[in-house]
């Protein structure tokens, strides 16, 4: 797991999805645990004088090492797979054709499904190794190639039909699995956005409900002063017999007029009652008209 993990921080960019990253780390995996055994039969080809097939079979080293460069800087290389297919379909090809590696060069096609199908996804893997099974039945039935005889060449035919088709069921069963993974993340993620609005919506609803409460215990305590003021002015009201001020709860003298008004909703407009006029008025000569004016009337 670590060495995968350090494969996926060198040569995974930034911003790429799951799926992208599973392939850039398969295809760097494939390449680094292909190249020493390439580069031993390399070695062989050219100590047994086969310049030639040593030359191409260096080639696809030259082919995989250019791919790790592109891996490490480029972020989209669909196109640049395409090619190096291609190239390395080439070599598989010419050394089945010369009958390369003692013979036993098309072992090496087995692997082209696999890599195909996991690389290309599954429509286009089916053209790649569609194109593979052409190749390498042309080459192998050909009668101006190296020949291997009816009995091998059938039996490679099959096998690698099988092997195809196996690899087909596992890319198959790969993706329905990723795009599960990926319906119960969307899932997942919508559920999480609910909640997260719900969640806002009682944080809302909190703070609605905490300023109701407030208000609630505004109104309380300013029913309770009024219900206060009310008891006050229903109480025994201390009241001076002379000038008739009303002593208030901090021991201050106030005008009747000002304590009523101020402890009620009660206001004063003064006049003067007929026994007053009376008293202040009577001697007035005017006050006399006025006063026998109104008996007339009546």
């Amino acid at each position: 797991m670590y060495f995968f993990k350090q494969l996926e921080n060198i040569f995974v960019l930034e911003n790429q999805s799951v799926d992208e990253s599973q392939k850039r780390t398969f295809i760097v995996f494939v390449i680094l645990i292909t190249i020493p055994i390439i580069f031993v039969l390399t070695i062989d080809d050219f100590i047994n004088k086969r310049i030639l097939e040593g030359l191409f079979v260096l080639g696809t080293i030259i082919i995989f090492v250019s791919t790790l460069f592109t891996l490490k800087h480029i972020k989209k290389i669909d196109n640049i797979l395409r090619v190096n297919s291609v190239l390395i379909l080439s070599l598989l090809c010419y050394g089945l054709s010369v009958g390369g590696g003692h013979e036993h060069s098309f072992l090496w096609y087995y692997f082209f499904p696999i890599c195909a199908f996991y690389v290309f996804k599954k429509k286009e893997g089916l053209i790649w190794v569609g194109l593979s099974i052409l190749l390498s039945g042309f080459f192998f039935l050909s009668p101006f190639f190296h020949s291997y005889g009816i009995g091998v060449s059938i039996r490679f035919l099959f096998t690698y039909i099988i092997v195809a088709i196996i690899s087909f069921g596992l890319e198959s069963s790969r993706s329905k699995y990723h795009k599960d993974l990926l319906n119960k993340k969307k899932q997942v993620t919508y559920t999480n956005h609910l909640l997260d609005k719900a969640n806002r919506n009682l944080v809302k609803e909190n703070k609605q409900h905490k300023l109701t409460e407030r208000e609630k215990e505004r109104k309380i305590v300013q029913l309770q002063q009024a219900l206060i003021e009310i008891k006050t002015l229903q109480g025994l009201l201390p009241i001076c017999s002379s000038c008739k001020k009303i002593r208030d709860d901090k021991g201050y003298w106030n005008q009747i007029e000002g304590y009523i008004q101020k402890h009620s909703d009660a206001k004063f407009s003064h006049g003067l009652c007929p026994e007053c006029s009376d008293k202040i008025y009577g001697e007035e000569t005017w006050y006399s008209e006025v006063k026998k004016k109104r008996k007339g009337r009546e």
